[in-house]
């Protein structure tokens, strides 16, 4: 296929910051029907998600034990700037590799900030043939254990049709899913219009294997077709409930809503602390913000959020370059914001 175009942004335009923590995210994507610009807007964005992705790899390596969610593009608030480092048109696919600015702070304790946290899974499933057609009974026992499955078309793309159990793991390491769980069914000797079947099913994630489970389960229906999908959805269920309970906690975000006070002095201007809390309030640091008194240049403000104190702390130690203060916590567990910095 003939070369189109290429465009390089040199990666030193982006500003490393003694605050900056850059991540590098690529992606290509195909060109569907010549709609180039769908392919470019595509790419931008898987690369951005698979910039943050990097990052929590990173983390994780680190903190082994750390809860991460499924990155969606909820978390696209948490790129505070990047910067395209190549970009090209080759072989009817767009191609992005970015240089993304994240917010280190935010992202270390993900859960503060998350409003829709969930895991995503994929699965192989084995001794029930196509044409019981499990998919949609599959899908809904994991919606209902807060496991997403929009992975699952991608990995099974990827899996040739008498793939072994090993290359379907290694599939499931390449994809964008967290979990992966091989089930396989047996179907039990049960009396007419019952049945009974038996899933064993061994669970994965990144970097560990899960003790295999097994469950039983029996239904009854009029076709075998509607009894085996019901028993397999029983069991699927069970085994679920045991994984959340025992393997992989649900990823609750952390809801409890606080009021803290911060008092600004010093400052040369009254918009510079408004701008501040604006800037908070974009990150989802401070879910609201009121300004309870002013006099001279010191302003008392009332912020809410559910975010711990020290962890706001943290966040603005990290931009006190930014915004020209320090801050610090006082012995009434306020923080005092002083713009002499």
């Amino acid at each position: 296929m003939k070369f189109k175009t290429t465009v390089l942004i040199i990666a030193l335009l982006i500003n490393f910051s003694g605050y900056a923590y850059v991540i590098q995210g690529s992606a290509t994507v195909p060109v569907f029907d010549g709609n180039i610009a769908a392919a470019d807007t595509s790419a931008r964005e898987k690369a951005l998600l698979n910039a943050l992705n990097n990052y929590f790899s990173r983390l994780k390596i680190n903190q082994p034990d750390k809860e991460i969610p499924d990155v969606t593009e909820e978390f696209y608030k948490f790129i505070k700037s990047y910067k395209i480092a190549e970009r090209s048109y080759l072989e009817d696919s767009v191609n992005y590799t970015v240089l993304a600015d994240v917010d280190d702070v935010a992202l270390n304790d993900i859960m503060y900030f998350v409003k829709n946290a969930v895991n995503t899974a994929v699965y192989n499933i084995t001794g029930v043939g196509q044409d019981f057609e499990m998919d949609g009974n599959i899908a809904g026992a994991f919606k209902d254990y807060k496991f997403d499955t929009r992975h699952q078309s991608d990995f099974q793309a990827n899996l040739k049709a008498d793939s072994t159990a090993q290359e379907r793991e290694d599939v499931f390491m390449e994809s964008s899913a967290q979990y992966f769980m091989e089930m396989d069914v047996v179907l039990q000797p049960a009396p007419e219009g019952s049945c009974v079947v038996t899933l064993t099913t061994k669970t994965f994630s990144k970097t560990k294997e899960f003790k295999t489970l097994k469950t039983k389960s029996e239904s009854d229906a009029e076709t075998e077709d509607e009894c085996v999908k019901s028993a397999v959805t029983l069991s699927l269920l069970k085994t679920l409930g045991y994984v959340r309970g025992n393997f992989i906690p649900l990823p609750e975000a952390i809801k409890v809503l606080n009021t803290f006070t911060l008092a600004a002095e010093n400052y040369d201007n009254f918009a510079t602390p408004k701008k501040l809390m604006e800037e908070l309030k974009t990150r989802s640091f401070i879910e609201s913000y009121k300004i309870k008194s002013f006099a001279g240049n010191k302003l008392v403000i009332e912020v809410q959020t559910y975010v711990d104190i020290n962890i706001l702390l943290k966040k603005l130690q990290s931009i006190e370059p930014e915004y020209g203060f320090s801050a610090v916590k006082d012995d009434s567990s306020n923080i005092l914001l002083d713009f002499t910095f």
